[in-house]
C-alpha cells in the first residue's frame, strides 16, 4: 500500500497535508504523527554505517520512504512535495539523532554495535588536527598548502 490514497484516511494512517503560507506555495510541515513516522522509519531500517542522510545511496533511501508511506497518506497532488520534504526532514532528524548520541557518548538502541563503531571511527577527529575524517575527505586535495615566495623581498637584490 502506498502513501497515496483516497480523500478519506485509512484506519490507523496519519494524514499529511501541506500548510498554506501567505504568498507562497504550500509547504509540508510534518505533524507530530508524521514526524514520528519519519524517525521510526529511520530507526527501524538503519542497517549500514551511513554518517549522513546524503551518504545513503538513492536505492537505499527507498525503503525509508516506503515505510513512511505505509504510515501516512496524502492527496496525490502533494506526492512530489511531501517526498522532497520527507528527505529534508529525515536528513535533519538523522543529523540531530547522531549529534545527541555523539554528545551523550552512548550508542542509540536502534543502531547495531558494528554500525555504531564504524560511525565513531568515521567521526573521530583525525589525530592532531581536530578535523574529522569526513571533513578531511571533503577537501579538494590532501596535499600540503603550497607557499609561494613573493616576487620581490627586501632580502633580494635586483641585480643578477
Amino acid at each position: 500500500m502506498t502513501g497515496q490514497g483516497s480523500e478519506r484516511p485509512d484506519k490507523g494512517k496519519g494524514v499529511a497535508r501541506p500548510k498554506k503560507r501567505q504568498r507562497q506555495a504550500p509547504k509540508f510541515i510534518p505533524s507530530r504523527v508524521a514526524s514520528q513516522a519519519i524517525t521510526r522509519s529511520i530507526k527501524q531500517q538503519f542497517l549500514s554505517p551511513w554518517p549522513t542522510w546524503g551518504a545513503i545511496p538513492d536505492d537505499d533511501t527507498k525503503p525509508f520512504w516506503e515505510r513512511f508511506q505505509m504510515k501516512m497518506q496524502w492527496k496525490p497532488k502533494h506526492e512530489t512535495q511531501i517526498h522532497r520534504n520527507f528527505h529534508m526532514k529525515a536528513s535533519h532528524w538523522l543529523s540531530e539523532m547522531f549529534r545527541d548520541a555523539r554528545n551523550g557518548g552512548q550508542r542509540p538502541y536502534w543502531l547495531g554495535e558494528q554500525i555504531w563503531n564504524s560511525l565513531l571511527a568515521h567521526w573521530k577527529p583525525h589525530a592532531g588536527t581536530g578535523a574529522t575524517m569526513n571533513s578531511i575527505s571533503l577537501r579538494p586535495s590532501h596535499d600540503p598548502p603550497r607557499h609561494r615566495m613573493p616576487l620581490s623581498s627586501p632580502h633580494q637584490s635586483n641585480s643578477h
